[in-house]
């Protein structure tokens, strides 16, 4: 087809990758590695939140003490230092 439109076809021999290559290829393999290991740390965050908003939910006082308490703490040992 492309002799047909006088277009000259050469031969196509395959090239050894270099450096540049290698390295670009182990980077995209190591982040890939870096972003499934990061998905499965945080893989069971969503339920532990859920079951702790039930929980405070269920007794406010739980709420009191997740809530005003550090702030409380904050501003105690604020003035500490």
């Amino acid at each position: 087809m492309l002799l047909q439109r006088g277009i000259a076809v050469a031969e196509i021999r395959p090239l050894a990758p270099s450096l540049e290559d290698v390295f670009v290829e182990l980077t995209y393999k190591h982040q890939a590695e870096l972003e499934a290991a990061v998905r499965d740390i945080f893989r069971g965050v969503g339920a532990v939140f859920y079951k702790e908003a039930l929980h405070v939910r269920r007794d406010a006082g739980t709420l009191f003490f997740s809530l005003t308490m550090p702030l409380l703490q904050m501003f105690l040992l604020g003035f500490a230092i």
